[in-house]
């Protein structure tokens, strides 16, 4: 995305009058409405491809980018409050990359200096603002103290859910095939059911007869928990018993039968199997709090003056948080 901005900027940058309306005043610099109108262009062509969006979600959309565009200067403002540095040979190596992006044949030598001078401020305001959110972000290791009180109350992050070990025969058939075809289809899988409490071998049949990638381990497909299988098989699997073989399925991939050959409760994992990931899930969740209350104390502390009659202060960063959820 950031190519697309930076094109349509300059683009902007280009076309702009000496006397561009402001947007939006934040502390004391501005944001005219030609990079904001821009910033929404380039939003709408990333999110909304299709091309089409309605008036509620364009204004949801306007919303966004204001608040991302005055995130930016305010974060950029921290970060030089901070004393926050980027490596100049940073910015060359990575301004470097992404030039090699663009086709600059068909622009003229002012035009292409130009462009790599916005395409370097751009490079470094993300660089800056990379190392800021990394050293907000850098809260150190919880103790195992916190960590246990965090699993304790987290029980479900460290539980192995209930799954079932499966063995399955397909007869595939096209979703386009023939009522005819899925007719024989399904007579076949009845016919190879009988085979089986007769006492035919289910792993001997699935190699003979099942078009899943399984049937060469005899149809076994492993444990599978909730969520992997369609609704359609998961309802005939719950009610299963260990060792019973089920009627044809009917699923988009043609008849399946399912043997059920072990089924295993959840399990709550003891903290000191799973200590290493309740310290990450923690941490994590710790950075993320710092983050959330770098950008909530920049924002409380703004001076911001929005000219646009139609972006409400009240919505920019509500709408903007919806979005990085």
């Amino acid at each position: 995305m950031a190519g697309v901005v930076v094109l349509c900027l300059w683009t902007a940058a280009v076309n702009a009058e000496p006397s561009a309306a402001i947007f939006a005043k934040v502390a004391d610099e501005s944001i005219t409405q030609a990079e904001y109108e821009t910033a929404v262009s380039a939003a709408v062509r990333q999110r909304f491809y299709h091309g089409r969006v309605d008036d509620a979600g364009l204004s949801e959309l306007r919303h966004q980018v204001a608040g991302e565009l005055i995130d930016r200067v305010l974060l950029r403002h921290e970060a030089l409050r901070q004393g926050v540095k980027v490596e100049p040979s940073a910015v060359d190596k990575q301004v470097e990359h992404e030039l090699g992006r663009y086709r600059l044949q068909s622009v003229t030598e002012q035009q292409a200096r130009h462009l790599e001078q916005m395409l370097r401020g751009v490079v470094a305001e993300r660089l800056l603002l990379q190392v800021l959110e990394k050293r907000v972000r850098a809260v150190e290791e919880p103790s195992e103290r916190d960590a246990r009180g965090y699993y304790a109350q987290h029980l479900d992050k460290f539980t192995t859910p209930a799954r079932v070990h499966l063995a399955l025969i397909l007869l595939k058939v096209s979703p386009s095939a023939s009522a005819e075809s899925w007719k024989a289809a399904e007579q076949e899988a009845l016919r190879l059911r009988q085979k089986l409490a007769a006492g035919a071998d289910f792993a001997e049949l699935a190699l003979v007869h099942s078009s899943d990638a399984s049937a060469e381990q005899g149809g076994d497909l492993g444990f599978v928990h909730r969520g992997m299988l369609a609704l359609e098989a998961q309802a005939v699997v719950d009610v299963l018993k260990v060792g019973e073989v089920s009627a044809p399925v009917n699923l988009l991939q043609g008849f399946a039968l399912f043997k059920l050959l072990e089924r295993q409760p959840e399990v709550v994992n003891p903290f000191e199997r799973v200590s290493a990931r309740a310290i990450g899930l923690l941490q994590r969740e710790l950075s993320d709090e710092a983050w959330r209350g770098m950008l909530q104390a920049v924002r409380a502390n703004a001076r911001l003056e929005i000219y646009d009659k139609a972006i409400t202060t009240k919505k920019i960063w509500v709408d903007a948080e919806a979005t990085k959820r």
